[in-house]
């Protein structure tokens, strides 16, 4: 069955195929269906959604109204499938996924990172097991809460940070001090790794953050999709 993998996030919306292999689709423009610029309609479709129940109906309600199955998946109907200390009713969908994708790859011991819109940072220890995590504003959303909530007005643009150098302007104290802040917190996570221990890096403003950091990274592209991916795999296996 070729199923249809959805990531509705809190600023964008990212699809894959799922047949043989796993084909990434890219970003929805705004106010796009679920089913636009697609060959044909999927069998089955699985979604992973952090929006609200209003945005989600919006995207959801069209397929299920052309007969198309929909799983929304949610963390407590799988919790067997990854060991956490976190409480599951309170893991979002995204960070579980995305641990799950790096659960099954092997990486781990490992420090998670999905940096969007927020940045969740996530430990897996040298067993795979979830010890928990961290929730920060996305470095967007640092730079315009701190813009707000201060009588600073920039009159420049950010330039991108040097190494160690001190930023010497106002915009550029902003920009660098939020990706130096997450940045210190990363690498602090994964010095009590495990000797093999790395960081996975996910999300828009992944590169952003790895070009700072001093320890072993790697990325791994769409992670909530990936995730979806290892979840629809295994309930086909099951099914088999």
């Amino acid at each position: 069955m070729r199923r249809l993998l959805v990531d509705i996030g809190n600023t964008t919306v990212a699809r894959a195929w799922m047949d043989e292999g796993l084909e990434l689709l890219g970003t929805l423009s705004t106010g796009a269906g679920l089913l636009d610029s697609l060959p044909g309609p999927p069998g089955e479709v699985w979604v992973a959604s952090v929006a609200d129940a209003a945005h989600t109906g919006s995207l959801l309600d069209p397929l299920r109204e052309a007969g198309i199955p929909v799983v929304e998946v949610r963390v407590p109907d799988h919790a067997g499938l990854l060991e956490t200390r976190y409480h599951p009713a309170q893991l979002g969908v995204d960070r579980w996924l995305a641990l799950l994708a790096c659960r099954a790859r092997g990486w781990y011991p490992a420090v998670v990172v999905d940096a969007g819109t927020a940045t969740t940072i996530d430990l897996l220890d040298s067993e795979g097991v979830h010890q928990g995590g961290y929730i920060l504003p996305g470095l967007e959303m640092m730079r315009s809460a701190l813009l707000a909530g201060t009588a600073i007005r920039l009159r420049e643009a950010p330039i991108a940070c040097a190494g160690d150098a001190l930023p010497v302007g106002t915009a550029d104290a902003i920009h660098c001090g939020a990706i130096q802040a997450q940045v210190a917190l990363i690498e602090r996570l994964t010095a009590s790794l495990a000797a093999g221990g790395r960081v996975v890096l996910g999300g828009g403003m992944a590169s952003t953050i790895a070009a700072h950091l001093r320890c072993r990274w790697e990325t791994m592209e769409h992670m909530v999709l990936q995730g979806l991916a290892v979840l629809a795999e295994g309930d086909e296996a099951c099914a088999g």
